[in-house]
């Protein structure tokens, strides 16, 4: 792990199949949450698909890097939300 690795954290998300499936094929490279003050530019998002009917991970998973972060309260995004623009990790997240 190198050091800028050492000074981002990683954040486990839950997506259903059709989300992850947009992700996984590049479709979708940004997403809207609630604001969570623990994210950050350059941290490391583990986006695992999350089945509803069977309320069970698949085991499917991919990594992804948080590039930018627009805060909600201007650019059309709702005051409390923000939006997170994701990139491919080029190497694997270490367990």
């Amino acid at each position: 792990m190198t050091t800028s690795d050492q000074l981002h954290d990683t954040h486990n998300i839950a997506v259903d199949r059709v989300t992850y499936t947009a992700i996984l094929y590049h479709i979708k490279k940004a997403g809207v949450c609630k604001f969570r003050k623990q994210f950050k530019t350059g941290d490391r998002l583990k986006i695992q698909e999350y089945d509803k009917k069977s309320k069970c991970y698949t085991g499917q998973e991919i990594n992804r890097r948080i590039v930018h972060i627009t805060f909600g309260g201007a650019n059309g995004i709702q005051d409390g939300y923000m939006l997170l623009n994701m990139a491919k990790v080029k190497k694997p997240i270490a367990v």
